[in-house]
Formats: C-alpha cells, sequence, structure tokens
C-alpha cells in the first residue's frame, strides 16, 4: 500500500505542473521617435540571455522565469538603458525601449603624451569622462562582435596574397590562395601570447606568428587589464575623419604585445579600422625590426561590422643575413563572402 501511496503522489505531481515562465516582446526605438533600431543587442544578464533585434527592432524572449526582470538594451552610438519589469508566470509583456543618441563633445578631448602604462586598464571615469564615455562605445562594438561569432557563427572566404621584398629591391610573390575562417575560431589572449610558435609540415624550424587581436579582445577582462586606453581625438586616417583611440601595453610586461588605435566613426561611434604594432621586438624571430598590422571593418548587416581586410609589413634589419636577403615581407587578405551558419543577427539561431 505505501508503494501504490508513494506512485499515486507523483503521478498527481506530474499532472499539474506549472509553466511558471512569461515572454517579453519588444521594440528598440530612437528615444522620442517611432525610428527603429536594427540589430540592437538585448540582453537579460542574470539568465545569460543576450539577443540581436531583428531589422525593424523588435525582438521576443521567451521562457524567461516570473519575478522581477532588468533587460538591458544596447545600440552603437547610442546610450545603454535598463528596464526593470515584473513578470508573472503565463503572461507576455509588451515594451518599448527607447535609447538616446550618444554625445560628447569631441572638442574637449585633451591629447596629450602617454606616460609608461604603469594602471592599465580603461580610462577612468573620475579622471576624464568623455574618454571613459568614448571607450565605452568602443567596448560596444567588441561585446557586439563577441555576441555575433558565438550565437551567429560564420565562415568567411579571404583571397591571401604573400609577397616579400629583397635588399637589391627585387619585389616577389610567393603566394596567392584562398582562406576558409570559421569566426568561432578564436584564441584567447593571455600574457605572453601574442608571439606563438607554430609548427609547419616538412620544416625542421616551424614559423614564428603574429597573433592579431581581434575586435572582441576588447571585451576581454584580460586584454583590458594589460593595456592602457587612451582618447587621442579626431584624426583624418586616409579618408574620412575618424575618431582615435590608442592603447598600449603595460610596462610590467616582459614578454612582445602589442600597442595600437582603433578607428571609430565619430558620427555612428561603428568601428571602421584599427592598427596594431608589437610591443617590442621577439629576440626569437631572426632579424625582425617591426611588424605593423592594418586591418579595416566593413558592414554586412546595417551597425554590424566584421573583417573587411588586413595588411601586415614586416620590416627586417638589413644588416642580419637571411637567406632570400629579405627587408620587407607583406600578406594582404581580402574578404570576399560571408556565410551564416545558424541564422543571421535578428533570426533565431538553428541548432
Amino acid at each position: 500500500m505505501g508503494l501504490v501511496a508513494a506512485l499515486g503522489f507523483v503521478f498527481a505531481g506530474v499532472g499539474h505542473a506549472q509553466d511558471t515562465t512569461g515572454t517579453i516582446r519588444g521594440t528598440v526605438v530612437v528615444k522620442g521617435t517611432t525610428v527603429p533600431l536594427e540589430y540592437s543587442t538585448v540582453s537579460v544578464t542574470a539568465l545569460g540571455i543576450d539577443r540581436f533585434t531583428d531589422a525593424s527592432g523588435a525582438f521576443t524572449l521567451a521562457r524567461i522565469p516570473r519575478g522581477r526582470v532588468t533587460l538591458r538594451a544596447r545600440h552603437i552610438g547610442y546610450s545603454p538603458t535598463e528596464l526593470t519589469l515584473t513578470l508573472r508566470a503565463g503572461e507576455t509583456q509588451t515594451v518599448r525601449v527607447e535609447l538616446s543618441r550618444f554625445a560628447v563633445r569631441l572638442s574637449a578631448l585633451r591629447v596629450q603624451s602617454y606616460p609608461a602604462c604603469t594602471q592599465p586598464g580603461p580610462p577612468p571615469r573620475s579622471k576624464d569622462s568623455s574618454a571613459a564615455a568614448i571607450f565605452d562605445q568602443l567596448r560596444l562594438n567588441a561585446e557586439q562582435f563577441k555576441l555575433l561569432t558565438q550565437q551567429y557563427p560564420f565562415r568567411s572566404a579571404v583571397a591571401r596574397t604573400r609577397s616579400l621584398r629583397r635588399r637589391d629591391g627585387g619585389f616577389h610573390v610567393e603566394s596567392i590562395d584562398t582562406l576558409g575562417l570559421s569566426s568561432n575560431a578564436q584564441w584567447q589572449y593571455e600574457e605572453g601570447s601574442i608571439v606563438k610558435h607554430v609548427a609547419v609540415i616538412g620544416s625542421n624550424t616551424g614559423n614564428w606568428v603574429f597573433r592579431i587581436p581581434s575586435l572582441e579582445h576588447f571585451a576581454d577582462p584580460r586584454f583590458l587589464a594589460n593595456h592602457c586606453f587612451y582618447v587621442a581625438g579626431l584624426e583624418d586616417a586616409d579618408g574620412p575623419r575618424l575618431l582615435r583611440i590608442d592603447f598600449r601595453a603595460a610596462a610590467r610586461l616582459t614578454q612582445p604585445d602589442v600597442d595600437g588605435s582603433m578607428y571609430l566613426d565619430p558620427t555612428t561611434y561603428q568601428i571602421r579600422r584599427s592598427v596594431l604594432t608589437l610591443s617590442r621586438r621577439p629576440p626569437e624571430v631572426l632579424g625582425l625590426e617591426s611588424m605593423t598590422v592594418t586591418t579595416l571593418f566593413t558592414e554586412i548587416l546595417p551597425s554590424i561590422s566584421v573583417i573587411g581586410s588586413v595588411s601586415s609589413l614586416s620590416f627586417y634589419d638589413p644588416n642580419v643575413p637571411l637567406g632570400s636577403e629579405l627587408v620587407a615581407r607583406t600578406e594582404e587578405q581580402m574578404l570576399l563572402r560571408v556565410q551564416f551558419l545558424k541564422g543571421k543577427p535578428g533570426e533565431r539561431p538553428s541548432n
């Protein structure tokens, strides 16, 4: 009898199970208007939920546990905002989220020489609120790119050309090929991880490679903790005037790391360009004097950017004897096409 009673209790519990979740539907718009902000991001951080809106700024977040929920909305070029909702079981709440245009007086930025990076991290808000706010826009770009690669992975077809320049002035194209790159094949930044030795089939020595930080590394706490950031003002960067943010590797780092500049559109605050250099010469790479990598970003959807081209230029000490009498080496990469593997932003990712 005890067994029968126990089974009866279990079946009764299953039969009366109730859904304790609700749904949030909404639209992200420009404050004070009905203009939708396409491909914004909305998140419930406490639940690990982070999504893009669709092309009309609309979103649906289903199966949200009942109770108090904090909804955060972001869009590059706008100030983030949060809404606190109380969601009941079985309820669908409809919300309208308004974002204000980000505004800062660029003429008030103070450009100065940079000291050694002894206190790495983002610009302190207490010292320069304008610089801190602009850095927040760079971080928004990084967070968006990270969300894109994690939830909407894609493959890129990239045309690559490798060339070298000799001491006698000769120029030689070493190879031309096409690469297939996966967006989620990102390396993790750590101290001393920028220059890495990789094995090469058929070679006894292998190659040393410069692991180029991607945009998403600027949302990585480890990267931020090892670099100082400075807003350098507006600059004519081989085209339209852009807003430059410089960064320098921490002075305490003894291994080669990366210095550089990130360039944002001063109207939309969308990432447009980056220029990266090695913070110091790696002694393991024979004769290398300097290396510069320039990246141009392109929009594949409104406000959503990916790498459009990469150009690297390495110079070598002419006094160091090299087998090919090498003076410089170049590599050019150009994006040909992008193929999303689990749906595009704004769509529900497929499994």
